[in-house]
């Protein structure tokens, strides 16, 4: 599995925040990482920290996505069997994450597991990742699928990211 975070100790710190449920700790170390980050990574960053603002009133989700994210992102943690989420959709979505950030990832099994997700904000996160994994080998399939999703969500804050991805794949 790909380590993506694995420099950002603050990134890492502000998930066992987040997985303890100390808010404000977690709050003001995912802010230190996204200063910390690179440019390529500030964007998953800001995600991150609007899914877990989106997520904030359920306690068993903060915990569960925290301990999700520390999976994906940090090869030294062993992930907790006993966090279930509130949503299915929160599952689905981390299951896709897992999947585009793993060696063994290919478009369409990457595809099939974007079209389980119907939030569209976890769609957006998933597509950019994608993107930035098949952009340079996939680049007018990564295109389509930027495109398809500014049709399908026109002038929306997504839809401008989605648009600047586009450009940067274009450049």
């Amino acid at each position: 599995m790909a380590v993506i975070f694995i420099q950002n100790t603050s990134l890492r710190e502000s998930l066992l925040s987040y997985k303890n449920l100390d808010l404000e700790k977690a709050d003001s170390l995912i802010n230190l990482a996204y200063f910390e980050a690179d440019q390529l990574t500030k964007n998953d960053v800001l995600f991150i920290k609007e899914i877990f603002l989106k997520y904030r009133e359920k306690p068993e989700d903060l915990k569960f996505l925290a301990d999700k994210f520390l999976t994906i992102f940090d090869e030294r943690h062993s992930p907790d069997k006993n966090l279930k989420p509130s949503k299915r959709e929160l599952e689905k979505y981390l299951d896709a994450l897992i999947l585009i950030n793993s060696p063994q990832a290919n478009r369409d099994n990457c595809l099939e597991m974007l079209s389980q997700v119907e939030d569209s904000f976890l769609i957006s996160h998933l597509l950019f990742q994608m993107v930035k994994k098949f952009g340079k080998s996939k680049k007018q399939e990564c295109e389509d699928l930027l495109k398809n999703f500014i049709k399908k969500y026109p002038q929306t804050p997504l839809s401008e990211l989605a648009e600047g991805y586009l450009r940067i794949l274009n450049y």
